[in-house]
């Protein structure tokens, strides 16, 4: 049993979380999941304590409801991270073993979101940077990189200026090492 009031969400409050999973256990509601994924992920990369202590519920939650299996996995995902949470995440054991096989169960039903819920698999994995990197890079090649939604020409843009770089860096490199072989 989770002991709510040592777990704080990203703002602090130890209260709220519960109540949003008990209204999302009983109704699909948009603004409690919204705000539910707020409170426990973080500008995509920090987790909270609340976030661990949610997964069983959540956990139980994903064979019904894509939301929840969703934002399991956005916790997951950021386990690797430095939360302070280590003890949390290991009593998470049996909970992220039946997330496992529920996202196995799930890839094999070739879903829509075969991206996510891969990324997702591999973080319950443990694979958390391996997820990470495949995450990061299919965003760039779909034109979102950055966790701003940045537009395609942008994106193409950075990666023109970054290959400029690594050819400009290249030759000066040559170039520092051709002076070396002269001196």
């Amino acid at each position: 049993m989770v002991n709510w009031t040592q777990m704080h969400d990203c703002y602090g409050d130890v209260d709220r979380v519960p109540a949003l999973l008990e209204r999302v256990e009983l109704e699909d509601n948009a603004e409690a999941w919204e705000e539910l994924g707020y409170r426990l992920v973080l500008e995509h990369d920090l987790v909270f304590p609340a976030g661990f202590a949610a997964l069983p519920r959540l956990v139980r939650l994903a064979a019904r409801s894509a939301r929840a299996r969703g934002l399991a996995g956005a916790v997951l995902r950021r386990a690797a991270g430095h939360h302070g949470c280590d003890d949390l995440l290991a009593d998470c054991a049996d909970t992220i073993a039946e997330f496992r096989k529920l996202l196995d169960r799930h890839l094999q039903s070739r879903p829509v979101d075969y991206l996510a819920t891969f990324l997702d698999s591999l973080a319950a994995k443990e694979e958390y940077h391996w997820s990470a990197v495949l995450g990061d890079f299919a965003e760039l090649l779909s034109g979102r990189a950055g966790h701003w939604g940045a537009e395609s020409a942008a994106t193409r843009d950075r990666i023109r200026i970054m290959e400029h770089i690594h050819r400009t860096a290249r030759r000066e490199i040559r170039a520092a090492a051709l002076d070396k072989e002269h001196t």
